[in-house]
């Protein structure tokens, strides 16, 4: 009794093994057959792929930035949380110009530094029309790079 698809003679056997068309129609064969199998395998795959791309993306995407404003400097001094209602700290209080430059002109007198400059973050809101303008690919970072 003869099997469908194995080889017959030595000379179809390379090394031992199938040869690629008799491999081809063994695997045609098995799908064929157990296709519930092959869809199932082949959708965990996809789900395995995207899950790992995924955390990927969120990995990548939670590691901290340096603002390109700030890339170059040595030192960055940053204005003092203010306690929110469970006192815990939360967001940060801007100094005012009178502030920011009193401790600007103190830095400077400092041995080796080369320029101090106040860079003063304060909360801005786009309106159109007395309306605020909700917040797309335009939104900006608060308080700086405002365009006019």
């Amino acid at each position: 009794m003869r099997i469908r698809g194995l080889p017959r003679t030595p000379r179809e056997r390379v090394r031992g093994r199938l040869t690629s068309g008799t491999a081809v129609m063994l695997a045609v064969a098995n799908i064929r057959t157990r296709w519930t199998s092959f869809v199932g395998a082949f959708v965990a795959v996809c789900l395995g792929v995207a899950l790992v791309t995924m955390t990927m993306l969120v990995w990548a995407s939670s590691t901290a930035k340096v603002p390109p404003r700030v890339d170059g400097a040595a030192l960055v001094i940053l204005a003092p949380q203010v306690p929110n209602e469970n006192d815990t700290p939360s967001d940060r209080k801007p100094w005012s110009a009178t502030e920011s430059a009193k401790l600007a002109g103190r830095l400077a007198t400092v041995p080796g530094v080369a320029q101090a400059v106040p860079d003063r973050s304060f909360y801005a809101q786009a309106t159109r029309s007395g309306a605020p303008v909700a917040a797309g690919e335009e939104a900006l970072p608060p308080g700086h790079r405002c365009a006019a």
